[in-house]
């Protein structure tokens, strides 16, 4: 017995705690109330699903169009919108895009300064993504993807390379 009180002793020593102290309870660090491990492991799932298309894309297996459309619908079933509110959530995602690269182009113009904070694209994005936030419920699923809302559009919109965009583009404007 007197070998198993020594050996803790050594043990509690080497842990830099001194023998007989209670360790401090963990701070509790609340959460989203509700949330569920299989929502972060379907919340995880759908960023690796978000890399592999944008890997697919770069690799040219799908096209600009066909990736920006898959990321809006995986999207939509991870958030579980079903027929009017996934409809409605792909058509803001889709105008998000569509608005956030004509402020970035626009922002490239020689006549206005890009250094300054006000700029079109600053605002265009933090506006873009109260519209999509405010989309959201307080559902639990809802609430884990807010803090990515803005990484998700600037993927959404500017993940795919723009040179084979404007080829794409270009390709499938009728030639008169």
């Amino acid at each position: 017995m007197k070998f198993v009180v020594s050996g803790l002793l050594a043990l509690s020593l080497l842990a830099g705690s001194p023998a007989g102290a209670q360790e401090a309870a963990p701070e509790f660090k609340p959460g989203i109330p509700g949330l569920k491990m299989a929502d972060v492991r379907e919340h995880k799932h759908l960023w690796r699903e978000i890399e592999e298309l944008q890997s697919w894309e770069r690799s040219e297996r799908i096209t600009v169009a066909e990736y920006r459309a898959k990321v809006i619908e995986k999207t939509t079933v991870f958030l579980g919108f079903g027929g009017e509110a996934a409809t409605s959530f792909s058509t803001l995602a889709a105008q998000s895009v569509a608005g956030l690269r004509e402020a970035f182009a626009a922002g490239r113009k020689t006549d206005i300064d890009p250094s300054r904070p006000d700029s079109a694209f600053a605002a265009e994005l933090t506006a873009t993504v109260e519209r999509v936030t405010a989309k959201l419920s307080p559902e639990p699923r809802h609430q884990l993807f807010v803090p990515d809302v803005k990484k998700w559009l600037l993927r959404l919109a500017f993940g795919p390379s723009e040179a084979r965009e404007a080829k794409e583009i270009a390709a499938s404007k009728p030639t008169s």
